[in-house]
């Protein structure tokens, strides 16, 4: 990967490779996560889409996309570690499979940078009328989150669990602060972000990178920057285990454990931890699959994932209401085989195979390897995947045990059933 500033705090980073038929674009603003400005922040990219100052609205917009051979443009709005990022992803055809030599590549940055820097505005303000309509539009988003208990029960544990830290807020916003969102005040906050949030892009696809770096140039020449860096994600320490029960008319309830570790992936213990992860619960030869769910039918799914950036992993289940207690038991109980050592050596070679297997799977998808390669910049440790793949093939069994001894459980959140 080949890193460039192309501005102040714009940073332009090149993965070169002529895998796949489609070129990949990210185009990512980095804020803190913050009360309010989480949300204006969510709602920037969708009204971009809808009032470019060229493109109208998403009826000529989509017309363009179709021009440039079916070219995708989709808002994002993601959550790293305590950081938000809003912005852009965007893929279409590489030039060699275009008809008659031309150039995609120069027409969908051009696109891009249409609807990211020249938006409609009207009286100091986005288009009234499309700021109402993504209001409305994040308002229903935020009120469908529920509909996905596995995920709302995760949410919520990270809610609970790290109540007073920036990780606790959504990417997404908060349904109270919409109402407050004038078109005035989000265009402000916009050329907020214009002007000091770093930039980070991502090209994914076989152009030069003369070409990339010179189109990307283009796109912020004459911005004024004062860019502010972002706090470093803090990484709390558990404490007393605190036990949350909502009620919901739901037929399978929601286990969720959250844990803190103290581990992120700029430290060296990190693989370690994630191999840790993957013999408890990253897996279908885990401890979790294999006996809560497998051989006790606690459950009718178990599982645990690393989160990278904060520490802390996070145990997630569907469980029958008379079988919660017990499951949560014995969940416990197979983090505490494991930080004693009562784990054997097929168990970690398995699990070491399972994040072996996944590491060389993301590498087949653009969108994966972004999100690879941004974890690593965040985190400030920038490794490819196969220097991670050898990072999980060093790790010995003494180290895989001493960072599960750091798996701590912080908060337990449950949704139950009504009846």
């Amino acid at each position: 990967m080949l890193t460039r500033q192309t501005a102040p705090s714009v940073t332009l980073n090149t993965i070169k490779t002529d895998k796949f038929k489609n070129a990949f674009v990210t185009v990512s603003f980095l804020s803190p996560l913050e009360p309010v400005r989480n949300t204006e922040n969510a709602l920037i990219p969708r009204v971009l889409m809808g009032s470019s100052e060229k493109y109208g609205d998403l009826r000529r917009l989509n017309v363009e996309l179709d021009r440039l051979y079916g070219a995708q443009l989709l808002p994002m709005c993601r959550k790293k570690g305590e950081t938000q990022l809003v912005g852009f992803a965007m893929s279409f055809i590489c030039d060699e499979y275009a008809l008659g030599g031309e150039k995609v590549f120069d027409g969908a940055v051009s696109l891009l940078g249409e609807v990211l820097l020249h938006p409609k505005t009207e009286k100091g303000g986005f288009d009234p009328a499309v700021a109402e309509l993504e209001k409305r539009q994040l308002r229903e988003k935020l009120q469908s989150r529920i509909n996905d208990k596995m995920r709302y029960g995760v949410e919520r544990c990270h809610e609970i669990m790290c109540e007073g830290e920036p990780f606790a807020l959504s990417a997404s916003g908060a349904e109270e602060d919409i109402d407050g969102v004038t078109p005035e005040g989000l265009y402000k906050r916009y050329r907020d972000l214009l002007r000091t949030a770093p930039v980070e892009i991502f090209y994914i696809g076989p152009a030069d990178e003369g070409e990339v770096e010179a189109a990307f140039s283009r796109m912020f020449r004459g911005i004024e920057r004062e860019p502010k860096d972002c706090p470093a994600t803090t990484v709390g320490r558990a404490g007393e285990i605190r036990v949350v029960e909502e009620k919901m008319d739901v037929t399978q309830c929601k286990l969720t454990i959250g844990c803190r570790t103290g581990v992120r992936a700029c430290d060296d213990d990190y693989c370690a931890l994630a191999l840790a992860n993957a013999v408890f619960g990253g897996g279908p030869t885990s401890k979790l699959f294999m006996n809560v769910r497998e051989k006790l039918s606690l459950c009718y799914y178990a599982s645990s994932a690393v989160d990278k950036l904060k520490g802390i992993i996070t145990v997630y289940s569907g469980v029958d209401q008379k079988n919660i207690d017990r499951a949560r038991e014995e969940i416990e109980a197979q983090l505490n085989d494991l930080k004693a050592g009562r784990v054997t050596d097929d168990e970690i070679e398995a699990a070491r195979l399972v994040i072996i297997n996944a590491l060389r799977a993301a590498a087949d998808s653009p969108a994966s390897m972004e999100d690879f390669a941004l974890g690593g910049t965040l985190c400030g440790k920038k490794v490819t995947f196969e220097e991670q793949i050898e990072g999980i093939k060093a790790v010995t069994r003494e180290q895989m045990l001493a960072a599960a001894r750091k798996i701590v459980p912080d908060t337990v959140f449950v949704i139950k059933g009504e009846k």
